[in-house]
């Protein structure tokens, strides 16, 4: 099982890298161009500045990066080495962004010490009112 951390300063000199890996993946289909011109990696600074920023392995092998987007979290870039892909590195990075806030965090803890997810699988929802 690969893990999953937030990204530290170093992890930032790797990510660019990964990033132009996955993406020359997304330039050819079945071995014929595709007529795609891709937006340019995000900067280190850019990076750094992100809502969230989560990495897997160490060294990193993939990551993702959060933005704020109309008042909630937007998936920016997913990204994993070409070398790891299809071993669910990506399925476990988009997992990880999904965290619960520390509040709804704290209830799911206390339901799961009461035994509620004896019961069944448990679901935690949000929503802005």
């Amino acid at each position: 099982m690969i893990s999953i951390r937030e990204a530290e300063k170093l992890d930032l000199t790797f990510l660019p890298a990964i990033e132009a890996a996955a993406d020359s993946l997304l330039t050819y289909l079945n071995g014929i161009p595709l007529p795609v011109s891709l937006p340019a990696g995000a900067s280190r600074s850019e990076l750094a500045a992100s809502l969230k920023l989560l990495v897997a392995g160490r060294p990193c092998i993939g990551f993702a990066r959060l933005e704020e987007l109309d008042g909630g979290a937007h998936l920016e870039q997913l990204a994993v080495l070409p070398a790891h892909a299809g071993r669910g590195t990506g399925r476990a990075l988009v997992e990880a962004v999904r965290e619960p806030s520390p509040p709804l965090l704290a209830i799911r803890n206390h339901e799961a010490a009461i035994g509620l997810d004896r019961v069944g699988r448990r679901v935690s929802m949000r929503a802005a009112l």
